[in-house]
């Protein structure tokens, strides 16, 4: 486990309900220390993540560290042939994310990046409904208070993108209505139609909804599971043990959502 904040304390305690955590490193204070060395007293606590690349007893690593640090992370567990599943965005730019696929390719590992909201088997559902349908319009509006640590496009949108890119085959940035430090509206079209993504991080209430329309079929869909990060590692875990990678189509969703970052700090 490369990270151990708030986020990433929630990553260490399911991946230690499911499996072996060799490592924990992280760049915290004395506190993250405590934390790590009462909660897991069978793992190595190490300021350097370096240790946990080098030890040929790790297979895998678990990337939740600031948004910047991903990519240059990522890159060095690749080429010290691990597999990683990294917290999203997996990076910034399309050449980082082509690269860091590349890397994954080359020495045949798992890359994952942590969307968890894919993870709901209601949007799956939602999603398999509109299997064959063009025209899609869809509108996805997600309000709440907090998450100010990183820019909002990087800290939020990208779920949604990700999201979108599910439902439309394919995200690519159309026109933006608003952009704020806070608040953030814009329209991104796929192949199978198109979507509103309404994001604001300023409000009191908590709600994430999608609702989509195209030929004759409607649906919508309000996320309120809380059992998503266990079935986002289940899944990272399970493709570890069977052999099976799925990284083609991961590269397409982080491919997309990177260009469409650029696209809004041109």
């Amino acid at each position: 486990m490369i990270g151990a904040g708030r986020w990433g304390r929630n990553v260490l305690r399911t991946l230690a309900d499911s499996t072996t955590v060799a490592y924990v490193a992280h760049g915290g204070s004395g506190e993250t220390t405590a934390f790590v060395r009462s909660s897991y007293p069978d793992a190595k606590e190490t300021k350097d993540y370096r240790d946990a690349l080098a030890d040929d007893v790790v297979e895998a690593v678990a990337v939740a560290t600031p948004i910047e640090t991903h990519a240059a992370i990522v890159r060095e567990a690749l080429k010290a042939s691990k597999h990683v599943f990294c917290e999203k965005p997996l990076a910034l730019t399309v050449r980082e994310v082509e690269e860091l696929y590349a890397l994954a390719e080359e020495h045949n590992r798992v890359l994952m990046t942590g969307y968890l909201y894919l993870y709901d088997p209601e949007y799956r559902v939602l999603v398999s409904a509109f299997d064959g349908v063009h025209g899609i319009e869809a509108e996805f509006t997600w309000e709440k208070f907090g998450s100010f640590d990183a820019a909002i496009d990087e800290n939020l949108l990208v779920h949604d993108l990700a999201l979108a890119h599910e439902l439309l085959g394919g995200v690519s940035l159309e026109s933006i209505e608003k952009k704020e430090a806070d608040a953030i509206t814009l329209t991104v079209t796929g192949e199978h139609g198109r979507a509103r993504i309404h994001i604001d991080r300023t409000k009191e209430h908590r709600i994430k909804r999608v609702s989509a329309h195209g030929g004759d079929v409607a649906r919508s869909h309000e996320w309120t599971a809380n059992d998503l990060l266990d079935r986002e590692l289940a899944e990272f875990l399970h493709e570890l043990e069977s052999g099976a990678r799925d990284n083609e189509k991961r590269q397409r969703i982080d491919t997309s959502i990177a260009a469409v970052i650029e696209d809004l700090r041109r």
